[in-house]
């Protein structure tokens, strides 16, 4: 009977070390969606009147808020994040700039980490908007009768020399 032999090891073609990128460094200010921004139609709409001006600028075409109300689960409850992250990746190009949208929870970031997060997000070269989720509280928005659990607002540019974001927060009545 034939012994087995063992053969060295196949080391084929060396893998070649992908050179490094350097960073993009973030422009003085960017600013995104000029004219875009659109009113809420109904007090619980916040989040279809968002994803309405997300989805207008994306693709030059104003849809309904109801039309994004019913594809959103929107209920008098409001809107989950989900699903505005959802729609986003399936129904926008928005997602082929920044990535894959997802959800992360802010709450314990500074005012310093949340203005680099614009910063990085919307002067990288492929600036897309940021889908944020605010609580809105009396002690910061006295004309509120009560705090609320959420309103839906877009990061959409920076300034650093002012260290400000701009933001498109949909106007309407908030109940």
């Amino acid at each position: 009977t034939p012994t087995p032999t063992r053969s060295a090891p196949s080391r084929g073609t060396p893998t070649p070390v992908p050179t490094p990128v350097a960073p993009v460094k973030p422009p003085a200010s960017s600013y995104i969606m000029k004219g875009f921004q659109t009113s809420q139609e109904k007090g619980y709409w916040c989040g279809p009147a968002t994803f309405q001006s997300i989805d207008w600028a994306d693709d030059n075409q104003r849809d309904t808020q109801a039309s994004w109300a019913k594809d959103l689960g929107t209920t008098t409850s409001g809107t989950a994040i989900s699903a505005m992250v959802k729609q986003t990746n399936l129904k926008t190009n928005w997602d082929l700039a920044a990535g894959t949208y997802i959800v992360q929870s802010v709450g314990h970031w500074n005012a310093q980490k949340f203005f680099t997060v614009h910063q990085n997000h919307l002067g990288d070269g492929k600036p897309a908007p940021i889908i944020e989720h605010t609580q809105l509280l009396k002690r910061y928005f006295p004309y509120l009768a009560f705090n609320h659990s959420g309103h839906y607002q877009v990061g959409r540019g920076y300034d650093r020399a002012k260290g400000t974001i701009a933001i498109f927060t949909v106007s309407g009545s908030i109940h």
